[in-house]
Protein backbone atom coordinates (compact mmCIF):
# COMPACT_ATOMS: atom_id res chain seq x y z
CA UNK A 1 0.00 0.00 0.00
CA UNK A 2 2.70 2.66 1.17
CA UNK A 3 4.43 4.14 -2.16
CA UNK A 4 8.04 2.73 -2.27
CA UNK A 5 11.08 5.44 -1.39
CA UNK A 6 11.65 7.38 2.20
CA UNK A 7 9.63 8.33 4.76
CA UNK A 8 9.44 10.80 7.85
CA UNK A 9 8.04 10.04 11.17
CA UNK A 10 5.69 13.10 12.17
CA UNK A 11 4.94 13.11 16.22
CA UNK A 12 1.69 15.37 17.85
CA UNK A 13 1.24 15.39 21.44
CA UNK A 14 -1.87 16.31 23.59
CA UNK A 15 -1.04 18.32 26.35
CA UNK A 16 -1.62 17.92 29.86
CA UNK A 17 -4.32 20.03 31.01
CA UNK A 18 -7.00 18.43 28.18
CA UNK A 19 -6.23 14.57 30.35
CA UNK A 20 -9.43 15.41 32.45
CA UNK A 21 -11.74 15.85 29.94
CA UNK A 22 -10.45 13.07 27.74
CA UNK A 23 -10.83 10.61 31.08
CA UNK A 24 -14.16 11.76 30.78
CA UNK A 25 -14.88 11.14 26.97
CA UNK A 26 -11.92 9.06 26.33
CA UNK A 27 -13.64 8.52 22.79
CA UNK A 28 -14.49 11.89 21.53
CA UNK A 29 -11.23 13.56 22.69
CA UNK A 30 -9.22 11.10 21.71
CA UNK A 31 -11.24 11.13 17.91
CA UNK A 32 -10.65 15.02 17.21
CA UNK A 33 -7.16 14.70 18.18
CA UNK A 34 -6.46 12.45 15.67
CA UNK A 35 -8.65 14.01 12.84
CA UNK A 36 -7.23 17.36 13.93
CA UNK A 37 -3.62 16.29 13.88
CA UNK A 38 -4.28 14.49 10.61
CA UNK A 39 -5.97 17.09 8.86
CA UNK A 40 -2.52 19.64 9.79
CA UNK A 41 -0.27 17.25 8.76
CA UNK A 42 -1.83 17.11 5.30
CA UNK A 43 -2.53 20.80 5.32
CA UNK A 44 1.05 21.36 6.47
CA UNK A 45 2.49 19.17 4.28
CA UNK A 46 1.06 20.52 0.90
CA UNK A 47 1.87 24.14 1.46
CA UNK A 48 4.44 24.78 -1.52
CA UNK A 49 6.99 25.94 1.15
CA UNK A 50 7.41 22.57 2.02
CA UNK A 51 6.31 20.11 -0.25
CA UNK A 52 2.81 20.53 -2.34
CA UNK A 53 1.13 18.46 -4.28
CA UNK A 54 -0.85 15.95 -2.69
CA UNK A 55 0.92 13.81 0.08
CA UNK A 56 -0.53 11.33 2.33
CA UNK A 57 -0.14 9.96 5.71
CA UNK A 58 -0.52 6.82 7.64
CA UNK A 59 -1.02 7.65 11.49
CA UNK A 60 -1.46 5.40 14.93
CA UNK A 61 -2.74 6.73 18.24
CA UNK A 62 -0.87 5.34 21.58
CA UNK A 63 -1.88 6.75 25.38
CA UNK A 64 1.16 5.83 27.21
CA UNK A 65 4.31 6.22 27.85
CA UNK A 66 7.38 3.90 29.58
CA UNK A 67 5.87 4.36 33.20
CA UNK A 68 2.13 3.51 31.49
CA UNK A 69 0.97 7.29 32.74
CA UNK A 70 -1.59 8.72 30.20
CA UNK A 71 0.63 10.62 27.24
CA UNK A 72 -1.68 11.22 24.33
CA UNK A 73 -0.12 11.59 21.24
CA UNK A 74 -0.42 10.05 17.01
CA UNK A 75 2.78 8.44 15.11
CA UNK A 76 2.43 9.19 11.34
CA UNK A 77 4.39 7.93 8.52
CA UNK A 78 4.67 10.54 5.90
CA UNK A 79 6.17 9.52 2.29
CA UNK A 80 9.00 11.96 1.79
CA UNK A 81 6.85 13.20 -1.53
CA UNK A 82 3.63 13.84 -3.01
CA UNK A 83 1.55 13.47 -6.28
CA UNK A 84 0.91 16.51 -8.30
CA UNK A 85 -1.45 16.74 -10.32
CA UNK A 86 -1.57 19.63 -13.03
CA UNK A 87 -1.56 18.28 -16.97
CA UNK A 88 -0.01 15.55 -16.12
CA UNK A 89 0.80 13.70 -12.76
CA UNK A 90 4.21 14.01 -11.73
CA UNK A 91 5.65 12.96 -8.29
CA UNK A 92 7.44 15.49 -6.34
CA UNK A 93 10.09 15.53 -3.83
CA UNK A 94 11.68 17.50 -0.72
CA UNK A 95 14.42 20.17 -1.83
CA UNK A 96 15.65 18.75 1.53
CA UNK A 97 16.12 14.86 1.79
CA UNK A 98 16.01 15.08 5.81
CA UNK A 99 13.57 17.94 5.98
CA UNK A 100 9.93 17.94 5.28
CA UNK A 101 7.85 20.33 7.58
CA UNK A 102 8.55 22.64 10.99
CA UNK A 103 6.76 21.33 14.40
CA UNK A 104 6.18 24.78 15.24
CA UNK A 105 3.49 25.60 12.58
CA UNK A 106 2.01 21.99 12.88
CA UNK A 107 1.35 22.49 16.68
CA UNK A 108 -0.23 25.91 16.23
CA UNK A 109 -2.68 24.05 13.51
CA UNK A 110 -3.34 20.67 15.36
CA UNK A 111 -4.25 23.25 18.65
CA UNK A 112 -6.72 25.36 16.20
CA UNK A 113 -8.04 22.31 14.54
CA UNK A 114 -8.70 20.51 17.97
CA UNK A 115 -10.06 23.76 19.27
CA UNK A 116 -12.68 24.01 16.57
CA UNK A 117 -13.48 19.97 17.34
CA UNK A 118 -13.77 21.00 20.87
CA UNK A 119 -16.64 23.63 20.46
CA UNK A 120 -18.72 21.83 17.98
CA UNK A 121 -18.19 18.85 20.78
CA UNK A 122 -19.51 21.13 23.60
CA UNK A 123 -16.19 20.67 25.86
CA UNK A 124 -14.11 23.66 25.24
CA UNK A 125 -15.53 24.96 28.59
CA UNK A 126 -14.06 22.13 30.35
CA UNK A 127 -10.34 22.30 29.22
CA UNK A 128 -8.33 25.19 30.80
CA UNK A 129 -8.07 28.56 28.95
CA UNK A 130 -4.21 28.38 28.91
CA UNK A 131 -4.50 25.39 26.89
CA UNK A 132 -5.06 27.63 23.77
CA UNK A 133 -1.93 29.80 24.33
CA UNK A 134 1.03 27.57 24.95
CA UNK A 135 2.77 25.53 21.95
CA UNK A 136 1.71 22.21 21.02
CA UNK A 137 4.40 19.66 20.71
CA UNK A 138 5.13 18.09 17.31
CA UNK A 139 8.16 16.92 15.41
CA UNK A 140 9.02 15.49 12.44
CA UNK A 141 12.10 13.78 11.32
CA UNK A 142 13.53 11.77 8.82
CA UNK A 143 13.14 7.85 9.22
CA UNK A 144 14.25 6.21 6.20
CA UNK A 145 12.91 3.73 3.61
CA UNK A 146 9.09 2.36 3.56
CA UNK A 147 10.29 -0.95 5.12
CA UNK A 148 12.71 0.81 7.81
CA UNK A 149 9.45 3.04 8.70
CA UNK A 150 7.25 -0.04 9.17
CA UNK A 151 9.08 -2.05 11.18
CA UNK A 152 9.40 0.66 13.44
CA UNK A 153 5.36 1.63 13.58
CA UNK A 154 4.31 -1.77 13.19
CA UNK A 155 4.63 -2.58 17.17
CA UNK A 156 2.56 0.44 18.43
CA UNK A 157 -0.36 -0.72 16.93
CA UNK A 158 -0.76 -4.29 18.21
CA UNK A 159 1.63 -3.21 21.49
CA UNK A 160 -0.31 -2.65 24.95
CA UNK A 161 0.92 -0.44 27.73
CA UNK A 162 2.74 -3.14 29.32
CA UNK A 163 4.09 -7.01 28.21
CA UNK A 164 4.29 -9.82 30.32
CA UNK A 165 7.95 -10.10 29.79
CA UNK A 166 8.09 -6.58 31.51
CA UNK A 167 6.33 -7.71 34.90
CA UNK A 168 8.90 -8.99 37.17
CA UNK A 169 6.90 -10.32 40.26
CA UNK A 170 3.82 -9.75 42.56
CA UNK A 171 4.38 -9.64 45.77
CA UNK A 172 2.15 -8.53 48.93
CA UNK A 173 0.00 -6.63 46.28
CA UNK A 174 2.94 -4.75 45.29
CA UNK A 175 3.85 -5.04 41.30
CA UNK A 176 7.38 -4.78 40.06
CA UNK A 177 8.03 -4.21 36.46
CA UNK A 178 10.82 -3.02 34.22
CA UNK A 179 11.14 0.39 32.30
CA UNK A 180 13.75 0.92 29.54
CA UNK A 181 15.67 3.75 29.53
CA UNK A 182 16.69 5.29 25.75
CA UNK A 183 19.56 7.61 27.49
CA UNK A 184 21.10 5.04 29.05
CA UNK A 185 20.42 1.95 27.07
CA UNK A 186 18.85 -0.40 30.28
CA UNK A 187 16.67 -1.04 32.36
CA UNK A 188 15.64 0.05 35.80
CA UNK A 189 12.76 -1.45 38.03
CA UNK A 190 9.69 0.29 39.42
CA UNK A 191 7.30 -0.96 41.75
CA UNK A 192 3.22 -0.21 42.10
CA UNK A 193 0.28 -1.47 44.03
CA UNK A 194 -1.62 -3.89 43.04
CA UNK A 195 -4.57 -1.52 42.49
CA UNK A 196 -2.92 1.36 41.19
CA UNK A 197 -0.54 -1.05 38.26
CA UNK A 198 -4.45 -1.80 37.26
CA UNK A 199 -5.43 1.54 37.35
CA UNK A 200 -2.77 2.95 34.76
CA UNK A 201 -3.00 -0.31 32.79
CA UNK A 202 -6.80 -0.05 32.57
CA UNK A 203 -6.68 3.57 31.30
CA UNK A 204 -5.59 2.50 27.45
CA UNK A 205 -7.88 0.47 26.79
CA UNK A 206 -9.00 1.85 23.50
CA UNK A 207 -13.23 2.83 23.68
CA UNK A 208 -15.20 0.36 21.46
CA UNK A 209 -15.24 1.85 17.76
CA UNK A 210 -12.32 3.98 17.64
CA UNK A 211 -9.62 3.02 14.83
CA UNK A 212 -6.64 3.07 15.73
CA UNK A 213 -4.93 3.46 12.30
CA UNK A 214 -6.11 6.09 10.50
CA UNK A 215 -5.11 7.33 6.56
CA UNK A 216 -4.95 10.69 5.26
CA UNK A 217 -4.26 12.47 2.13
CA UNK A 218 -3.06 10.32 -0.76
CA UNK A 219 -2.97 7.45 1.06
CA UNK A 220 -6.92 7.66 1.78
CA UNK A 221 -9.22 4.86 0.58
CA UNK A 222 -11.02 7.11 -1.22
CA UNK A 223 -7.97 8.30 -2.84
CA UNK A 224 -6.71 4.66 -4.15
CA UNK A 225 -6.97 5.64 -7.95
CA UNK A 226 -4.35 8.25 -6.94
CA UNK A 227 -2.37 6.44 -4.85
CA UNK A 228 -2.37 3.66 -8.06
CA UNK A 229 -0.82 6.24 -10.45
CA UNK A 230 1.83 7.41 -7.67
CA UNK A 231 2.91 4.10 -7.31
CA UNK A 232 3.17 3.66 -11.47
CA UNK A 233 5.10 6.44 -11.31
CA UNK A 234 7.72 5.20 -8.52
CA UNK A 235 7.62 1.48 -10.51
CA UNK A 236 5.42 -0.61 -8.53
CA UNK A 237 2.01 -2.69 -9.22
CA UNK A 238 -0.88 -0.90 -8.44
CA UNK A 239 -2.48 -1.73 -5.08
CA UNK A 240 -5.20 -4.40 -5.36
CA UNK A 241 -7.32 -4.97 -1.88
CA UNK A 242 -7.06 -8.76 -1.08
CA UNK A 243 -10.35 -10.54 -1.70
CA UNK A 244 -11.83 -12.71 0.88
CA UNK A 245 -12.13 -16.37 0.01
CA UNK A 246 -15.42 -18.19 0.21
CA UNK A 247 -15.92 -21.75 0.71
CA UNK A 248 -16.76 -23.22 -2.25
CA UNK A 249 -19.51 -25.66 -0.32
CA UNK A 250 -21.54 -23.09 1.09
CA UNK A 251 -24.43 -21.47 -0.90
CA UNK A 252 -24.13 -17.62 -1.04
CA UNK A 253 -27.06 -15.66 0.42
CA UNK A 254 -27.21 -12.00 -0.88
CA UNK A 255 -29.50 -9.49 1.64
CA UNK A 256 -32.44 -8.21 -0.93
CA UNK A 257 -31.33 -4.55 0.36
CA UNK A 258 -27.60 -4.26 0.30
CA UNK A 259 -26.69 -7.17 -1.88
CA UNK A 260 -24.07 -8.64 0.96
CA UNK A 261 -23.81 -11.79 1.96
CA UNK A 262 -26.65 -13.12 5.01
CA UNK A 263 -24.75 -15.62 7.58
CA UNK A 264 -27.62 -17.74 9.66
CA UNK A 265 -26.99 -16.55 13.10
CA UNK A 266 -29.76 -19.07 14.62
CA UNK A 267 -33.22 -20.34 14.23
CA UNK A 268 -36.05 -18.34 16.05
CA UNK A 269 -39.51 -20.19 17.16
CA UNK A 270 -42.41 -18.21 15.59
CA UNK A 271 -44.41 -17.38 19.43
CA UNK A 272 -47.92 -18.37 19.25
CA UNK A 273 -50.57 -16.16 17.73
CA UNK A 274 -53.48 -15.34 19.91
CA UNK A 275 -56.89 -17.51 19.88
Amino acid sequence: LLPPGEYFLVTTTLPHSVHPVARQHFKKVLSAFFSASGKAVIQLASDPRFLGGRPGALGVIQTWERYMRLHIHVHFLVPAGALLSTKHHRWIRPRKSTFLIHGQPLGLLVRGKFKDAMKKAGLFDAIPKSTWTTDWVADCKHIGSSHHALKYLAPYIYRTAISNKRVVSLEEGVVTFKVWHREQKRYTSEQLSASRFLGRFLQHVMPKGLQRVRYFGLLHPRNRALLNIARFILGKQPYVKPQKTQDPNRAFRPCPHCGGELFLLGNALRGRGPP
